[in-house]
């Protein structure tokens, strides 16, 4: 791979990694504005705009971004290295910066976090990066499988012990009533327990479909499927399996989650199971964006180029999302978390997603990298101009 490969900057992952983002704000936002711990349940979803909006976010964006971020990770890390191992070092200096700024992030506002997990995970895919494509390619399908059986164990379990007459015990999340009246202060310890909980739950039941990911991206670097050689990407094929597959699917995991919401009787082993049907589908949605958005970066460029600003200064966008959505529904800011209805929240999660973007352009009108972006380039004295955009 020659230098002059590794410092010409190109487009594609850098909207991708901006359209990421709204997916992840959007998806995010649920906990921010009505549960800590369970997003939109129950009354939640009544009503024909919650309802609708519930479908939509379900739909087009639940469990496909974080995929498609996760896949982008893998892409940069190995641009990072420098597709050599002498760049082991570096990444693993930064996968440990990641789980330090993870562990100020979810301590601080955001007990969904992906930072500390992606470090971790980070120091993990060292021992894939390097390894042949054929082992990477059994990985990624056996870490899927894996995910898969999991998810489709604890709905089956669920399900059962609702037939049985099991009581499920919730869990007693003390973050909402904080958010509703508390201060930023006394969000911090019901906020770790939370983070505690999704962590360890987040790493069994999707920690392999984003290990998954990870994997795939590397391949896709190896072969520069999103720079010089994006021509290689069989978009008809991703967009035909995403929408004509993916998107039906995806929708129909909507619709039985927000019947089950709505019904008098709901169901925890439905709702399990509809995530389970979401997510597992999830990256053949996630396949058909990647594949239209490599199809306008080819030949409209122009129509989404605005998205390579939040995407080139994705660590500070992901870290400023988190401040906005505290300060927005937070009662230390402007109070409004279950204050306002879910399709009210979705569109100011919208607002915030396009506020960024643009502060986004401004800033790279005076400066190369966002401020995070330096900070980490600072710290681990990268060159500047790489790629990677991280």
């Amino acid at each position: 791979m020659t230098s002059n490969a590794l410092t010409q900057r190109d487009l594609l992952p850098d909207v991708l990694r901006g359209f990421a983002l709204l997916g992840i704000v959007l998806v995010n936002l649920s906990y921010f504005s009505h549960h800590s711990s369970d997003g939109i349940r129950g009354a939640d979803v009544v009503g024909f705009g919650n309802s609708l909006a519930t479908v939509v976010m379900i739909t087009l964006f639940q469990g496909k971004f974080y995929l498609l971020f996760s896949f982008l990770f893998g892409y940069s890390s190995y641009y990072v290295t420098r597709g050599e191992k002498s760049g082991g070092p570096r990444f693993a200096l930064r996968s440990v910066i990641l789980i330090v700024l993870g562990m100020f992030h979810f301590t601080l506002l955001w007990h969904g976090d992906i930072l500390f997990l992606y470090g971790v995970f980070g120091l993990i895919l060292l021992a894939f990066m390097f390894r042949t494509e054929r082992t990477i390619r059994v990985w990624s399908w056996v870490l899927w499988g894996f995910s898969t059986f999991v998810l489709v164990s604890l709905s089956v379990l669920t399900w059962l012990a609702e037939v049985t007459g099991v009581e499920l015990e919730g869990f007693a999340n003390g973050l909402d009533r904080v958010m509703l009246g508390g201060t930023f202060v006394e969000a911090i310890e019901p906020r770790l327990e939370l983070w505690v909980l999704g962590a360890s739950g987040g790493v069994l039941l999707q920690g392999g479909l984003v290990f998954a990911a990870f994997l795939v991206g590397v391949l896709a670097a190896r072969k520069r499927l999103l720079g010089a050689n994006s021509l290689g990407l069989r978009t008809r094929s991703m967009m035909r399996w995403g929408f004509g597959v993916g998107l039906p699917t995806q929708f129909l995991a909507a619709m039985l989650y927000v019947s089950n919401e709505v019904s008098t009787g709901t169901s925890e082993a439905v709702y399990l199971g509809s995530l389970t049907l979401g997510f597992m589908t999830a990256p053949l949605l996630s396949m058909g964006y990647l594949g239209a958005i490599a199809v306008l970066v080819e030949r409209k460029p122009a129509l989404v180029r605005w998205m390579s600003y939040p995407g080139r200064t994705s660590l500070t966008n992901y870290l400023l999302q988190s401040v906005f959505l505290s300060m927005i529904f937070g009662a230390w800011g402007l109070g409004l978390f279950q204050a306002v209805d879910y399709w009210v929240a979705l569109l100011i999660g919208v607002a915030i997603y396009l506020v960024l973007a643009g502060l986004s352009g401004l800033w790279l009108g005076k400066f190369s990298q966002g401020p995070m972006e330096k900070f980490m380039g600072l710290l681990t004295r990268r060159r500047r101009g790489g790629p990677d955009g991280a």
